[in-house]
């Protein structure tokens, strides 16, 4: 009975192992780079001086904003005026956003959320 429950624990701990191994890592940091990196895709980059710039699938945006804890506040946004067929240019309309595992949500002044971007690779890494 005793060796059941041992090599059961032993089996459990195997398997958590290996599944936390393959998951993918949790973003918890704004910098970075969020979104596909295609043509008529949004993208964002976000430096951790909060400085910010992407594409909205169609036109180029810069910025600066504030990282405030859970939040990133989206400061003034200049973005060229290309008129482009078949673009939902949501990101120049950013005023928030906040990260939910790997996912960038972002958000208008009222609230409303706009669109997601997936993180475009592994985290950032603290280096100490």
């Amino acid at each position: 009975m005793k060796r059941t429950f041992l090599m059961t624990i032993i089996s459990v701990a195997v398997i958590v192992t290996i599944v936390s191994a393959c998951s993918s890592p949790v973003r918890t940091d704004f910098v970075g780079t969020w979104g596909e990196l295609t043509q008529q895709a949004p993208q964002l980059t976000i430096e951790a001086d909060g400085d910010f710039f992407g594409t909205d699938g169609c036109n180029n945006l810069n910025g600066t904003g504030d990282i405030t804890g859970d939040s990133f506040m989206f400061g003034v946004m200049a973005s060229t005026r290309i008129a482009c067929d078949n673009v939902d240019a949501w990101l120049s309309r950013a005023a928030t956003a906040k990260i939910n595992d790997d996912t960038l949500t972002v958000y208008d002044k009222d609230g409303s959320q706009l669109g997601t971007l997936r993180a475009n690779g592994p985290p950032p890494q603290n280096h100490m």
